[in-house]
């Protein structure tokens, strides 16, 4: 125990020694270990009594290289002749990635022979390639965006001051002298250097600000210009956009539908028969320009009730079924729905022309008093 005391003094040579106080007592306790262990093997293979002198660990004085793994277990068997054959291996840590044969050094890159096997396996060789060739990928991708002409507002608020300042300093030289009467001044004199650094930042900053507007304006320009619808070909959808957008409404229609007539004949008691008082509501068809625009649900009443009373019940209910739709049809952005009663288009058109007739029967005078024609 005294020498443990005496190893672990803060300012004991063999401290100094060794990286970390967690090393040093790993290999202290390690060579105690062993010590004991080729104790208790000597007692009871040769029946003698266990050796009585202290423990006397043994540590490096100086720093060495750290010998191989062969090395390791050479030195490790000579040490403890008697432990392999109780049973007992030496513990000795060893860091077997630190012992290992390299690709590079006398192999690579001035030849010689091959190694007898490689740092990587055939798979991680592999990957390690691919990130290699996708890094020079980017590299050349970097250099193109850096070689090309990309609008840039501060590259270009920078050569226009120091053009500006070039042409100041020409009509400065080409002029008179300075100023007879200086401007007279109370704090900091005009020409400071100070006073100059800010003008020159100020202007830097409204140059830049000029120059970000410009390009928002071009790319606003452009984006109109791909934005624009493109025209139809007779009744064929060109635009891909447009064309997806109807699909989706198609799809939507679907599952609203088939979800609002679930709703309205399998549903709770109280929305049912209390809300809407067992009316008998069917789905006709969904109106929509757009997937997130107001869904106009057109619905027939097929039931004795009040049409009115039913539109204002179904009014109340709308967010209720819209709740519905989002959260049991599993709708995404489940759009506002509307009920409007259904009409069939056939009055309806009658209704539109009869505008016209109406019209034409006006304008014709009472009695048939038009213009004659004679054979």
């Amino acid at each position: 125990m005294n020498v443990l005391r005496n190893l672990s003094l803060p300012g004991n040579r063999w401290t100094r020694c060794i990286g970390t106080r967690r090393e040093f007592w790993q290999k202290i306790n390690e060579q105690h270990l062993a010590k004991e262990l080729q104790d208790i093997a000597t007692s009871a293979r040769e029946g003698e009594t266990a050796d009585t002198s202290l423990f006397d660990p043994k540590v490096r004085l100086r720093t060495t290289r750290r010998p191989s793994l062969a090395a390791a277990e050479a030195v490790a068997r000579s040490s403890l002749p008697n432990a392999d054959e109780a049973g007992f291996d030496a513990s000795r840590r060893t860091k077997p990635w630190l012992h290992y044969e390299s690709l590079r050094g006398q192999t690579y890159p001035s030849g010689g022979s091959a190694p007898r096997y490689q740092d990587l396996t055939h798979e991680d060789a592999q990957r390690l390639q691919e990130m290699y060739m996708r890094k020079k990928m980017m590299d050349r991708k970097l250099l193109w965006l850096k070689q090309a002409d990309l609008p840039n507002p501060q590259r270009d608020a920078k050569l226009a001051m120091r053009a500006r300042k070039k042409r100041e300093e020409e009509e400065k030289a080409a002029g008179p002298g300075g100023d007879m009467y200086p401007v007279p001044f109370q704090d900091v004199h005009p020409g400071s250097r100070k006073l100059q650094k800010m003008e020159e930042s100020a202007r830097l900053d409204e140059l830049e600000s000029r120059f970000r507007a410009r390009i928002r304006q071009q790319k606003v320009e452009n984006a109109r210009i791909v934005k624009a619808n493109k025209p139809q070909v007779g009744h064929m959808v060109v635009d891909p956009i447009q064309r997806h957008v109807h699909r989706r409404l198609v799809r939507q229609r679907v599952k609203i539908h088939q979800g609002l007539e679930t709703f309205l004949t399998q549903n709770s008691a109280q929305l049912l028969y209390e809300h809407l008082g067992g009316a008998a509501v069917s789905i006709v068809r969904i109106c929509a320009k757009k997937p997130r625009a107001t869904q106009e649900i057109q619905y027939s009443l097929s039931s004795n009730h009040d049409p009115e009373w039913v539109q204002r019940q179904l009014n109340i209910a709308a967010p209720k079924l819209r709740s519905q739709l989002a959260l049991k049809v599993n709708l995404g952005q489940t759009p506002r729905i509307k009920f409007v009663p259904y009409t069939q288009s056939q009055e309806v058109r009658r209704r539109y022309i009869w505008q016209f007739a109406k019209a034409i029967q006006d304008r014709i005078p009472v009695g048939g008093g038009g213009k004659r024609f004679d054979v």
